[in-house]
């Protein structure tokens, strides 16, 4: 029997809800799931420091020293075993606004990437959950340094987020990369960072910071040049009196293995709740068609002798 199409998008849709509003209670947390933990931005980045070889100044050790740690929610990147973690910090940054970041905030500007689609950074493409999260100052950012915890608890939240298929991939190339291009840039940051602390934030934005460019940055800036070279171009020969608009290009990025799910999983939600409307009607019944009766031939058209010579 052919399996009916509305059906099969009626469980699917079904699946999605049911996922959307149960809470996961379980004390195990997957790579790409949102927990909580208890922890510190400022005293993650000055441990990472401290385990990659950096001496830290007295100055960093008494910040390190006099944070408050606080429970705050995290992104799942691998299991380490029992109930260790490795993971990854979000932060709000306190609502500071891009521009601000980019002049004083020089740990958020090199390390953090934004979270959702209420928060958007130029060239940088937010890294996406499902459902959409949600932030109580309208801005999330996922800090880019991973730490091992094993306090981790769930959301407070009803439902589950969890980061969409092929986004924990790119979090973690981010972090690789971003961390090969630290060393170049890494005394600016902790002088910044030391000055911003302190309530002193330094006026002066180095332009080393802007040298420190992710695959989506450099990916976004290609095709921002695209755009503009394209938007240069002169229409001299059509009449004046014809207007023409600029359309918004979407650049598409589909797997190009073909054994690749992740752009069908990624957008498997989007698919699912805007379908198209005619799946929503019944399946009409086959119409009757009067088909001739078959022929059959009164004899053979061959001999017996030429159809056993063709069978030897």
């Amino acid at each position: 029997m052919t399996p009916d199409s509305s059906w099969r998008h009626l469980s699917l849709v079904n699946n999605i809800l049911h996922e959307k509003i149960s809470r996961n209670s379980s004390d195990s947390f997957q790579p790409g799931d949102i927990a909580c933990s208890n922890g510190s931005i400022l005293a993650c980045f000055y441990d990472y420091l401290e385990k990659s070889g950096h001496h830290l100044w007295a100055r960093e050790r008494s910040i390190r020293d006099s944070v408050t740690s606080q429970y705050r929610s995290c992104i799942v990147l691998r299991h380490l075993g029992d109930k260790r973690y490795l993971v990854c910090y979000l932060t709000t940054l306190n609502g500071q606004t891009y521009e601000y970041i980019r002049k004083h905030n020089a740990l958020g500007y090199v390390f953090c990437l934004p979270l959702g689609k209420s928060t958007t950074w130029p060239g940088i493409r937010s890294i996406e959950t499902t459902p959409p999260w949600w932030a109580p100052r309208s801005q999330a950012y996922v800090f880019t340094i991973p730490t091992v915890r094993e306090d981790l608890i769930p959301t407070a939240s009803t439902v589950r987020f969890r980061l969409v298929p092929g986004e924990l991939e790119r979090l973690i190339k981010t972090i690789n990369d971003r961390w090969k291009q630290f060393d170049a840039v890494a005394s600016d940051v902790r002088v910044m960072t030391t000055k911003w602390v302190a309530g002193k934030p330094d006026m002066r934005h180095t332009p080393k910071l802007d040298k420190v460019e992710t695959p989506t940055r450099s990916a976004t800036k290609r095709h921002e040049d695209a755009d503009a070279s394209a938007s240069s171009m002169s229409f001299r020969e059509f009449d004046d009196s014809i207007t023409f608009t600029q359309k918004s290009v979407r650049w598409l990025t589909p797997p190009t293995a073909r054994n690749d799910m992740t752009w069908l999983m990624r957008y498997l939600e989007e698919d699912a709740m805007n379908h198209s409307l005619y799946l929503n009607n019944t399946r009409q019944c086959r119409r009757h068609i009067n088909i001739p009766p078959p022929f059959y031939a009164p004899s053979l058209r061959a001999k017996a002798s030429t159809i056993m010579r063709m069978i030897r």
